[in-house]
């Protein structure tokens, strides 16, 4: 399948978003699209990553990078390259875990791995991620330091990077920058947002209990109802953010799950429900946690039922170094073209643990567009139809890899 995508190549237009200072060569470009177009036929997802990180494993053999064999987070992998004098170390991190989604039957290329895809892109972090290891090996004699590779299992249900935590990689490598960097497919391939501001979300999982008295439909008044209670326990919630919280701050919360009644005509004794709150800075999460609990209290004397609320599965918000931010915006105007601007305001209220490395390590997170209409490229992520325009894997790859190199280079 490979060989019949490589004629496609003289058609991709990758150069045009490129100066000529850009490191990246052909041949790196052809070396991103074969490992982004392996990977993409073998999604495997959360820990369970068997074939992805032998894949990964091996492209790294290949460059001779000197490989860790440590168990960081059950599946994780790490590998690092030495520049030939000291300096400081930069770790990149790259996710590697794909998601349970059928993707579009017919697609050239597509996943064989039924009911799994990489519907967000993570085969193309890889692949920009190795080619930086490729081009970095070119390049060790003008580096002072060491590059770490990072290789997390496990982004898409979260855990991923806490558990590499866990396991030591930040005690063992003491990185001093960190950087990675997400496809975006909302964002036009030639945009990059980059910035010191919350660009993903913190991420709290909310589960409500309500017990009440349960009772017949037709006398709901010797029952003590909790779907009422419910009822006006999610409007008080979505009131929340919308009266209380600063409207120039982002926050969302969303419910998602009700688990709730038998029978039509009874007032059910216990209702649980599910959902997620997401806010951009620590205070704003404080807040609005510490304000849910206080309504679920009074809803709960409201219609004499007890109501309880539990958070649990926090993600930080994921939220950049300013001086690591400056040294990817000036990687970015270095080494891309005209029509590359890497100054899209841009946010989502999405979860990214990328923050929990960033929490620890200054670095930067920033997103890489990768949306292209011309060549029918819309899709948002998470769907069957997501897809990424390929050429930004050369402009991601050069920005990480200047970015690197401007900090190590002697």
């Amino acid at each position: 399948m490979l060989h019949s995508m490589e004629a496609q190549l003289s058609l991709v237009s990758y150069r045009s978003y490129l100066n000529k200072e850009a490191f990246i060569t052909d041949d790196d470009f052809n070396w991103a699209l074969k490992c982004r177009r392996a990977l993409h036929r073998i999604p495997e997802l959360g820990f369970d990553l068997p074939r992805t990180r032998a894949f990964v494993a091996q492209a790294l053999a290949s460059l001779e990078c000197t490989i860790d064999e440590r168990p960081y987070g059950q599946s994780g992998l790490v590998a690092s390259i030495e520049g030939a004098k000291p300096g400081p170390t930069i770790m990149l991190r790259a996710d590697m875990d794909a998601l349970p989604i059928e993707e579009i039957a017919g697609r050239e290329g597509r996943s064989t791995i039924s009911g799994n895809s990489h519907a967000c892109g993570h085969d193309g972090h890889m692949a920009i991620a190795l080619t930086v290891a490729r081009i970095l090996a070119r390049h060790k004699a003008s580096m002072a330091g060491r590059l770490v590779l990072c290789f997390q299992p496990s982004e898409e249900p979260g855990g991923g990077a806490l558990a590499m935590i866990r396991d030591g990689v930040l005690e063992h490598y003491q990185p001093t920058q960190c950087y990675g960097l997400h496809l975006w497919s909302e964002l036009r391939t030639g945009q990059l947002a980059v910035t010191s501001k919350a660009l993903f979300a913190s991420c709290d999982k909310l589960s409500w209990t309500i017990k009440g008295t349960g009772g017949h439909g037709a006398i709901p008044h010797l029952a003590h109802d909790t779907v009422g209670a419910l009822a006006q326990l999610i409007q008080a919630n979505y009131h929340l953010v919308a009266r209380e919280v600063d409207a120039q701050e982002a926050a969302v919360i969303s419910i998602g799950q009700l688990r709730a009644g038998s029978a039509h005509n009874v007032i059910p004794e216990a209702i649980s429900a599910g959902g997620t709150l997401r806010t951009q800075s620590p205070a704003s999460r404080s807040f609005i946690l510490e304000r849910l609990n206080e309504i679920a209290e009074a809803t709960g004397r409201q219609f004499k039922v007890s109501i309880s609320i539990e958070a649990t599965g926090a993600i930080p918000a994921c939220i950049s170094d300013q001086n690591a931010v400056a040294n990817v915006r000036k990687a970015a105007a270095a080494s891309l073209s005209r029509i590359c601007d890497p100054n899209v305001p841009y946010c989502t209220l999405a979860g990214e643990d990328m923050a929990e490395f960033l929490l620890r390590v200054p670095g930067c997170y920033f997103l890489v567009g990768c949306g292209n209409a011309d060549r029918g490229i819309t899709a948002p992520h998470h769907t069957a139809e997501f897809n990424i325009d390929e050429d930004a894997l050369a402009i991601g790859a050069s920005v990480l890899a200047l970015t690197v190199l401007n900090a190590m280079r002697t």
